[in-house]
C-alpha cells in the first residue's frame, strides 16, 4: 500500500507545506460543513480523523460515521454519502 506513504508526519515531508495551507484554509471555512470517516479507513482512524477535522473547521458540528468503507468512501459506500449529504443539506 503505497498511499499511507504519499501522506506527510513531519514538516520535512513532500507535501506537508501544501497540507498546512490546506489546514489554515479550513480552519477559516465557516459555512456547515459535512466531516464523514470510515469506521475502517486504515490511513484515517475513526473517530480521531474526523474529530481533529470537527475541531478544524468552524463551520463543522458533527462527525458522521460510515460503517464499512474504506478510505475512499465515495467508491466503497457512495450511497451511505448520498444518504448523509441530503440529510445534511435538509438540516442546513
Amino acid at each position: 500500500a503505497q498511499f499511507p506513504l504519499l501522506v506527510p508526519t513531519s514538516d520535512e515531508d513532500p507535501g506537508a507545506a501544501e497540507m498546512r495551507e490546506v489546514a489554515g484554509e479550513l480552519s477559516r471555512w465557516r459555512k456547515p460543513a459535512l466531516v464523514a470517516f470510515s469506521d475502517r479507513d486504515p490511513v484515517f482512524p475513526y473517530p480521531r480523523a474526523g474529530d481533529r477535522f470537527v475541531d478544524l473547521i468552524p463551520g463543522a458540528t458533527e462527525q458522521v460515521r460510515i460503517e464499512g468503507a474504506a478510505h475512499f468512501l465515495q467508491e466503497d459506500r457512495g450511497e451511505r454519502i448520498a444518504e448523509e449529504v441530503l440529510r445534511f443539506l435538509a438540516s442546513a
